[in-house]
């Protein structure tokens, strides 16, 4: 009765284009988690690009022992300069309700 069995179907390879697909596939995942971690995990957080912009070019024109002195300065001072920043809100808030 063996011999009569038939043999068994050789295993279907996965053809190559869906072995390239899923490998790009991945990276591209990884890439845009990476990106997104980076984001989250950075001391800046998400508005610091807009901050940087905003500032960078006043600093550019500072040699760099100024520049470290400048980010020195404000990296002590950092909670007192959010802490300004919110009377400014509340002070600009005030002046807006004041106007209309």
């Amino acid at each position: 009765m063996a011999a009569s069995d038939p043999a068994p179907a050789a295993p279907r390879r996965t053809p190559l284009w869906i072995k390239l697909t899923l490998v790009v596939s991945l990276a591209l995942n990884l890439l845009v988690v990476g990106v997104i971690g980076g984001a989250i995990l950075s001391r800046g957080g998400p508005d610091a690009a807009a901050r940087e912009a905003r500032i960078n070019p006043f600093l550019a024109a500072l040699p760099r022992e100024d520049r470290r002195a400048v980010f020195t300065q404000m990296r002590r001072e950092g909670g007192g300069l959010r802490r300004s920043h919110s009377e400014l809100r509340q002070r600009f808030a005030t002046l807006l309700a004041a106007l209309r």
